[in-house]
């Protein structure tokens, strides 16, 4: 029988975990959103009209959770991982991808930019974001629920 591997900072598991600091996160990110989209502060991309400051939030709740993930893998000891691990890892590294590759821009204002891709090159970043953040977008929120409360009620 193998001896269960608690994650590997339980602050932030609990952090991420709890409603409170995780929906807060998220739900900052969808107010700011909704405020500038209101504003009329886009970048005019499909599926992708976040500022820059949003994205970079974005980046960092993945980031300080795929951290976490990362770690608690390394420090278990069972040989195998679960299929729904492997594709939340791939989550983790592509939703942070996606929205530095797609939202390499330059600001001129707090809220404005200019993106660093234009005609062709847009265009099939453009392609390439829409594709995987729907599937990753859609798909992952199952996923990361059923692992996050599987290990908290171990």
């Amino acid at each position: 029988m193998e001896r269960q591997t608690f994650f590997y900072d339980n602050k932030i598991t609990r952090m991420f975990a709890t409603v409170s600091i995780l929906w807060a996160a998220v739900g900052l990110i969808v107010v700011l959103a909704a405020v500038s989209l209101a504003l009329g502060h886009a970048t005019s991309k499909e599926y992708a009209d976040l500022q820059w400051p949003i994205d970079i939030l974005i980046v960092l709740v993945c980031v300080t959770f795929g951290w976490n993930m990362f770690a608690t893998i390394a420090k278990r000891r069972a040989r195998h991982n679960y299929v729904s691990i492997w594709f939340y890892f791939s989550t983790v590294l592509i939703i942070a991808a996606l929205n530095i590759v797609n939202s390499l821009e330059i600001p001129y204002s707090f809220w404005d930019s200019y993106s660093i891709y234009a005609g062709i090159q847009d265009a099939m970043i453009q392609w390439w974001y829409g594709h995987n953040a729907v599937v990753f977008f859609l798909t992952t929120p199952v996923s990361a629920g059923i692992i996050i409360t599987y290990k908290l009620n171990k």
